[in-house]
C-alpha cells in the first residue's frame, strides 16, 4: 500500500480501527521512512514490522513474516514446526500437513516502482 495513496490509506484505516484486523507491517525497500509521520505511521505506532530491505535478506525475512501471521492469524493452521518458508509444503500438496484453511487477512501492498513505471509509461 502506499501511505501517499487516500484511498490505500482508507482503507488500511478501515482494516485497522472499524474492522479491527491483525496487521503486520511490511516495508519493502530502502526509501526514506517518512511515512512513519503518517496517519498509517501513526496507526502502527508501536508496532514491530517486517523491513524486506534487500534480496540478501528475503529468505529470512519471508520466515519471520510467515512467523508473524502464525502468531496472528491463529485459525490458518501451519505445521507444527516451521523452520522458514522452505518447510512449506508447495500449493499443489493436499496432504494434512499442507495449509488447508481460510482466514480473512487484508493484504495491501504497494511497490514504489510499479508506481513509478506506470507513470512512465503513462506519462502523467
Amino acid at each position: 500500500m502506499s501511505v501517499w495513496d487516500e484511498i490505500c490509506r482508507q482503507e488500511f484505516q478501515y482494516a485497522k480501527k472499524t474492522a479491527r484486523k491483525p496487521v503486520i507491517p511490511v516495508v519493502v525497500g530502502s526509501g526514506s521512512f517518512e511515512w512513519m509521520m503518517t496517519v498509517v505511521g501513526l496507526l502502527i505506532a508501536g508496532e514491530v514490522y517486517i523491513h524486506f530491505s534487500n534480496r540478501d535478506v528475503q529468505d529470512s525475512k519471508m520466515t519471520e513474516l510467515l512467523r508473524a501471521v502464525k502468531k496472528s492469524v491463529p485459525e490458518v493452521k501451519f505445521p507444527e514446526e516451521l523452520g522458514s518458508v522452505q518447510d512449506l509444503p508447495s500449493a499443489g500438496d493436499t496432504s494434512d500437513a499442507g495449509i488447508r484453511d481460510s482466514a480473512d487477512v487484508f493484504i495491501s501492498y504497494c511497490w514504489l516502482n510499479s508506481e513509478n513505471a506506470h507513470k512512465a509509461k503513462h506519462k502523467i
